[in-house]
């Protein structure tokens, strides 16, 4: 994989290549510092608990659950999503 800096116009100086197999996601420039901890405290309350919903991670100031699901499952951790119905609308429950 390639990572060209949006604004650097095509310039190769500053591309970056990952092996896919050796990626560790909290390399990226564009992952935030906390994502590392953030992920770490999501995967522990999916395994305490069975699952997990936003609402849940803002307990521990998890703003951006999808975000940290997305970065675990790049790197390689099972979650899958569920949508659950509920007056007023909808929200997703992770699980491994």
């Amino acid at each position: 994989m390639t990572y060209t800096d949006p604004g650097d116009q095509g310039a190769s100086r500053n591309a970056v290549q990952h092996d896919a197999s050796q990626r560790n996601v909290f390399d990226d420039p564009r992952i935030e510092p906390r994502a590392e901890t953030q992920c770490a405290n999501v995967l522990a309350f999916i395994r305490r608990r069975g699952s997990i919903t936003a609402r849940e991670a803002m307990t521990f100031n998890c703003y951006r659950l999808a975000a940290r699901v997305f970065d675990l499952i790049e790197m390689g951790h099972p979650i899958k999503k569920t949508m659950e119905s509920h007056d007023g609308g909808q929200h997703a429950r992770y699980h491994l």
